[in-house]
């Protein structure tokens, strides 16, 4: 058995005799026992009833206390817990607004193929006019023979040199073509690269703020429990046994205090009731702004049909 359990027996115990000596004192001060025996039962059964009374106090104050300094204790620890959160949020948010500052992008030089060309002399036919001399046609025909034989030659060398060239041509197009992907593969891992490190940061910035405001709702959920156990011990206090037949017991000077005391109690009452309720008015407010809207119904378009009799009689009077 704890010690919380063995005080709360005690107190709800004490309380129990408490009443039930409270009624015995009724029924003495009702002579329902009797003149002679109400009369001589009356001063025990009061001082037994006051008893029991005190020691029901003594022992709820006690278990109050501890409750009290067991909730203060907690309090102490969840702000320490608050400020250490506090202090990681203004941090990450410091980070998160240097990585969205502006930064100055680089363009990369391209290289760009160099288009060459070669052009090729042409000859002109030779043309012999010397239609008479038979011994030189011969020599003319060999001679331009040849000289045809070395421009076809020289056509096709020209021919596989630019073949040639643009091969190669075709060859640094597609080496620039391959350089241009893989740079725009390396710029694309880059910016992956950089999105999840800036999402990482800003998930775990939020994952910390909501942290930060559940444990400051706990801590005031605490503060409430502690202001409410410091009102209770304040209404045990205050709340005096005062039956109908006490005033005989007890001196004339302390009635005014009893008074007192019962006016303090009425006032410390009104006091948690009216905290009672604006703690559940706070929190009506906040269930409603956290929750999701509902989405409206959007108005559903009506389909109206028309008639025909318009164009059967325009069709009847043509």
């Amino acid at each position: 058995m704890n010690l919380d359990q063995l005080l709360s027996i005690l107190t709800h115990s004490g309380k129990g005799l408490r009443m039930l000596f409270d009624h015995v004192q009724w029924m003495c001060a009702l002579r329902l026992l009797g003149r002679s025996r109400s009369h001589s039962l009356q001063q025990p059964v009061a001082k037994i009833a006051n008893f029991f009374w005190l020691a029901a106090l003594v022992v709820s104050l006690c278990r109050s206390a501890r409750k009290a300094h067991r909730i203060w204790h907690e309090i102490e620890v969840r702000h320490s817990e608050y400020k250490a959160l506090r202090l990681t949020v203004k941090a990450l948010q410091a980070a998160a607004n240097q990585a969205h500052a502006p930064n100055t992008t680089r363009s990369l030089p391209r290289e760009n193929g160099a288009h060459g060309g070669c052009g090729g002399d042409t000859a002109g036919d030779t043309a012999s006019d010397v239609a008479d001399d038979a011994a030189h046609t011969a020599d003319t025909c060999a001679r331009t023979d040849a000289q045809h034989h070395q421009q076809q030659q020289q056509q096709q060398q020209q021919q596989q040199q630019q073949q040639q060239q643009q091969q190669q041509q075709q060859q640094q197009q597609q080496q620039q073509q391959q350089q241009q992907r893989h740079q725009q593969q390396q710029q694309q891992h880059q910016q992956q690269q950089q999105h999840q490190q800036e999402q990482q940061p800003q998930t775990e910035l939020e994952l910390r703020k909501r942290q930060k405001d559940e444990l400051k709702a706990y801590i005031l959920g605490l503060r409430d429990q502690y202001v409410a156990v410091v009102i209770d011990m304040t209404r045990e206090v205050c709340d005096l046994p005062v039956p109908a037949h006490a005033l005989n017991l007890i001196p004339a000077q302390t009635t005014g205090m009893v008074g007192f005391f019962g006016t303090i109690s009425s006032v410390v009452g009104l006091y948690q009731v009216w905290t009672r309720v604006i703690s559940q008015r706070n929190q009506v407010a906040d269930l409603r702004k956290h929750a999701t809207p509902t989405p409206t119904p959007t108005p559903t378009a009506t389909t109206t049909t028309t008639t025909t009799t318009i164009a059967t009689t325009a069709t009847a009077a043509s």
